[in-house]
Protein backbone atom coordinates (compact mmCIF):
# COMPACT_ATOMS: atom_id res chain seq x y z
CA UNK A 1 0.00 0.00 0.00
CA UNK A 2 2.73 2.46 0.94
CA UNK A 3 4.66 1.62 -2.23
CA UNK A 4 1.60 2.42 -4.31
CA UNK A 5 1.16 5.74 -2.46
CA UNK A 6 4.85 6.56 -3.00
CA UNK A 7 4.48 5.81 -6.71
CA UNK A 8 1.41 8.03 -6.92
CA UNK A 9 3.26 10.78 -5.04
CA UNK A 10 6.20 10.55 -7.44
CA UNK A 11 3.84 10.75 -10.42
CA UNK A 12 2.05 13.76 -8.90
CA UNK A 13 5.36 15.53 -8.29
CA UNK A 14 6.51 14.85 -11.86
CA UNK A 15 3.21 16.15 -13.21
CA UNK A 16 3.53 19.30 -11.08
CA UNK A 17 6.99 20.01 -12.47
CA UNK A 18 5.74 19.56 -16.03
CA UNK A 19 2.68 21.71 -15.39
CA UNK A 20 4.78 24.45 -13.81
CA UNK A 21 6.80 24.55 -17.04
CA UNK A 22 3.65 24.85 -19.14
CA UNK A 23 2.34 27.63 -16.89
CA UNK A 24 5.63 29.54 -17.15
CA UNK A 25 5.55 29.35 -20.94
CA UNK A 26 1.89 30.39 -21.02
CA UNK A 27 2.63 33.38 -18.74
CA UNK A 28 5.38 34.55 -21.06
CA UNK A 29 3.09 34.12 -24.06
CA UNK A 30 0.37 36.18 -22.38
CA UNK A 31 2.89 38.83 -21.45
CA UNK A 32 3.83 39.10 -25.11
CA UNK A 33 0.17 39.30 -26.11
CA UNK A 34 -0.44 42.05 -23.55
CA UNK A 35 2.16 44.14 -25.30
CA UNK A 36 0.51 43.42 -28.65
CA UNK A 37 -3.19 43.68 -27.69
CA UNK A 38 -5.81 40.95 -27.09
CA UNK A 39 -5.42 38.25 -24.44
CA UNK A 40 -8.81 37.25 -22.92
CA UNK A 41 -8.86 33.67 -24.24
CA UNK A 42 -5.27 33.10 -23.21
CA UNK A 43 -5.94 34.39 -19.69
CA UNK A 44 -8.79 31.89 -19.39
CA UNK A 45 -6.52 29.04 -20.47
CA UNK A 46 -3.84 30.16 -17.99
CA UNK A 47 -6.47 30.19 -15.25
CA UNK A 48 -7.48 26.63 -16.18
CA UNK A 49 -3.83 25.51 -16.01
CA UNK A 50 -3.33 27.14 -12.62
CA UNK A 51 -6.52 25.49 -11.33
CA UNK A 52 -5.26 22.09 -12.51
CA UNK A 53 -1.89 22.78 -10.87
CA UNK A 54 -3.59 23.69 -7.59
CA UNK A 55 -5.68 20.50 -7.62
CA UNK A 56 -2.60 18.44 -8.38
CA UNK A 57 -0.74 20.08 -5.50
CA UNK A 58 -3.60 19.18 -3.17
CA UNK A 59 -3.50 15.59 -4.39
CA UNK A 60 0.26 15.48 -3.83
CA UNK A 61 -0.12 16.89 -0.33
CA UNK A 62 -2.80 14.30 0.55
CA UNK A 63 -0.58 11.50 -0.75
CA UNK A 64 2.41 12.80 1.21
CA UNK A 65 0.29 12.98 4.38
CA UNK A 66 -1.02 9.44 3.84
CA UNK A 67 2.53 8.19 3.43
CA UNK A 68 3.70 10.05 6.52
CA UNK A 69 0.80 8.64 8.56
CA UNK A 70 1.54 5.14 7.29
CA UNK A 71 5.19 5.46 8.26
CA UNK A 72 4.32 6.28 11.87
Amino acid sequence: MTDDLRRQLCEAEQALVALEGVIAVRREYISLLQRLGTRDKELASLDALITAWSRLQSQRDRLAAAIANGAQ
